[in-house]
């Protein structure tokens, strides 16, 4: 668990993910590589929400072939020490109702430091659902 001046963090945050548990209703865990299509599906749903293409366009896609690209690079990212993508999941459901992207100094966001991008499904808004998630994370970090 070496600390990385490159990431400003221990290598840990990227070598040893954890799924965190949100007030025993929700999970954050990354995406699950063997259910591309079922979670590309779900992306480009989730990206349709209001905010996503005017204030996170790197987050955005307009259709399934788009997202089917765009998880691929979310796991690059992460295996490049770049960023980490956390799906917040219903703790009974494997479908994502949001994302919480952490972005390391060595992401191309121009700010030194670590950032958080985050997103919901519109349906899922206004519930405390992504502030006690933001506040989970923030915890094991």
């Amino acid at each position: 668990m070496p600390y990385l001046e490159t990431i400003k963090a221990n290598s840990d945050v990227f070598e040893k993910i954890k799924i965190i548990n949100v007030q025993n209703k929700y999970v954050l865990k990354p995406i699950i590589p063997d259910m591309l299509d079922a979670e590309a599906m779900i992306y480009m749903l989730n990206a349709q929400s209001d905010g996503v293409k005017e204030f996170l366009p790197g987050a955005y896609v307009s259709n399934q072939n788009e997202a089917k690209a765009k998880l691929p690079e979310h796991i690059i990212r992460m295996v490049s020490y770049v960023g980490i993508l956390y799906c917040i999941r219903p703790i009974d459901e494997q479908m994502p109702i949001g994302y919480i992207m952490l972005n390391s100094p060595k992401s191309n966001t121009g700010i030194p430091d670590w950032t958080i991008d985050f997103w919901m499904n519109n349906r899922y808004r206004r519930h405390g659902i992504l502030a006690a998630s933001l506040s989970e994370l923030l915890q094991h970090l």
